[in-house]
């Protein structure tokens, strides 16, 4: 997850570069603002590409290059099936849950209007903003003792 989003982005850059123009969506997650959970490189993953894409939009805005970290929430699809998920994800309130459609919409508009980071959904921007500012010591505490998802 960190290799792929960093060689296709080292990949597609030098002809954007190239045409003066270019738009990048990486898919991060809400996870990048989370605190770390035990047995979750997940979050640590998807911090990676969040600071990844921020760097790389301030190096290539004055090119015409738009970089977009998207960072969905809890969002309908066959993500929770493949990790063996389904049933605490199932758990989970409904408010917390989004479209797919919605997801992508947000990140599109995003990236075409240049904004480096997308946190779509009212719900997720009040968690990543609540998360932030927490301090590094009870960030650990609630990721190890929080995880909806730890056996």
């Amino acid at each position: 997850m960190i290799t792929s989003v960093t060689e296709l982005c080292h990949r597609v850059l030098p002809q954007m570069q190239k045409n003066g123009w270019g738009r990048i969506i990486n898919l991060s997650s809400l996870a990048a603002f989370s605190p770390p959970g035990a047995s979750l490189l997940y979050t640590g993953i998807k911090h990676y590409v969040l600071d990844i894409s921020q760097s790389l939009d301030m190096e290539l805005k004055p090119q015409g290059i738009h970089v977009t970290a998207l960072c969905p929430g809890f969002t309908y699809s066959e993500f929770h099936d493949v990790m063996g998920t389904r049933d605490a994800a199932n758990n989970l309130p409904s408010v917390l849950w989004q479209e797919p459609e919605e997801v992508v919409t947000e990140g599109w508009d995003a990236v075409m209007n240049g904004k480096p980071v997308c946190v779509p959904g009212l719900v997720n921007k009040a968690i990543a903003s609540s998360v932030r500012p927490l301090p590094i010591s009870l960030q650990y505490f609630l990721g190890n003792h929080m995880n909806p998802f730890k056996q």
